[in-house]
C-alpha cells in the first residue's frame, strides 16, 4: 500500500489483518547453541558471514532483515549472503537439512516445521513481538479503490465484516487450530498445534490502524517513489464494524 502511494496510486487500506510480520529468524542448531539468550544486537550480528534464506528478492523478509542489519552495522548485501527459497516450508526444511543455509527469515509455519524436524530453532521471535520495530504495525490489510468505496460503500462494509468475523473465528482456540489444520493438511498434529501458537499473536484483534503503526512500516520498507505519502488518506478505520 505504501509503495503504491509513493507511486501515485490511489488505494486505501480498510482493515488490518496482522499487526506483526509472519516471519521469525530461524537458525541452525549450532548457531542457536552459541547465541540463544544473547542480546538482540548479538543475535543479529551472529548472522554476519552466514547464508540466510528468504522468500524473495526485495520482499518484506529481506527488507526486515536489511533493517536489522543496518541498525547493528551490517551491510546487506555484503556481510550476509541471501538465498531465495520461495514461500514453501519444505524448501527451508530441505535447505537446513542439506546445510545450504545457516539461517532463514521464512513465512511461518516454515520455521515451526524446521524446529519439528530438529534442524534449527527460532533465534529472533518477531511473531511473538520480541522486536519492538515490528510490533503493533500495519502489516497485512484489506484494501479498496476510492471509487469502489464511494460507489459501493455497503459492499465494502460487508467485505470488511466478513474479514472481522473470520478474524474472530481464527482467534478462537476452539475453532482456529482446526481451520489451520485444514489449511496445512500435510502438517502433523504436533506441528499444527505449535504453528497456531506461533502465528496467533500476529492477528489484529479489531482490524484498527494508527499512524504509529504506519510510520513503523515506512521505517523498514522505505517505499520508493516521487509522490509524497499521505498516511491519513492511505489508511482508514471508517469501515470497521465498530464504526457503523
Amino acid at each position: 500500500m505504501l509503495t503504491a502511494a509513493a507511486q501515485g496510486r490511489n488505494l486505501i487500506s480498510l482493515y488490518n489483518i496482522t499487526h506483526r510480520p509472519l516471519n521469525n529468524v530461524i537458525v541452525s542448531n549450532a548457531l542457536y547453541g552459541q547465541f540463544a539468550g544473547k542480546s538482540l544486537q548479538e543475535r543479529v550480528l551472529a548472522l554476519k558471514g552466514k547464508k540466510v534464506g528468504t522468500p524473495s528478492a526485495g520482499g518484506s523478509g529481506e527488507k526486515m532483515l536489511g533493517f536489522l542489519a543496518k541498525r547493528y552495522g551490517l551491510a546487506l548485501p555484503g556481510d550476509l549472503e541471501l538465498v531465495y527459497l520461495g514461500a514453501e516450508a519444505a524448501s527451508y526444511v530441505g535447505a537446513f537439512k542439506n546445510q545450504l543455509i545457516d539461517a532463514a527469515l521464512p513465512f511461518e509455519p516454515a520455521g515451526v516445521q524446521v524446529e519439528i524436524a530438529n534442524l534449527g530453532k527460532t533465534l529472533i521471535n518477531m511473531t511473538g513481538g520480541e522486536v519492538e520495530d515490528f510490533r503493533d504495525l500495519i502489516f497485512m490489510t484489506v484494501a479498496a479503490h476510492p471509487k469502489t468505496i464511494s460507489e459501493k460503500p455497503e459492499l465494502v462494509r460487508e467485505v470488511i465484516a466478513v474479514f472481522a468475523e473470520a478474524q474472530q473465528i481464527l482467534l478462537d482456540p476452539a475453532r482456529g487450530p482446526h481451520i489451520m489444520g485444514k489449511e496445512f493438511a500435510t502438517m502433523t498434529a504436533e506441528a499444527n498445534k505449535r504453528a497456531y501458537e506461533v502465528v496467533t499473536p500476529i492477528w489484529s484483534l479489531d482490524g484498527g490502524m494508527n499512524m504509529a503503526g504506519a510510520k513503523k512500516v515506512m521505517a523498514f520498507l522505505q517505499p520508493q517513489g516521487s509522490t509524497p505519502i499521505d498516511l491519513e488518506k492511505t489508511f482508514s478505520n471508517g469501515f470497521l464494524p465498530t464504526q457503523k
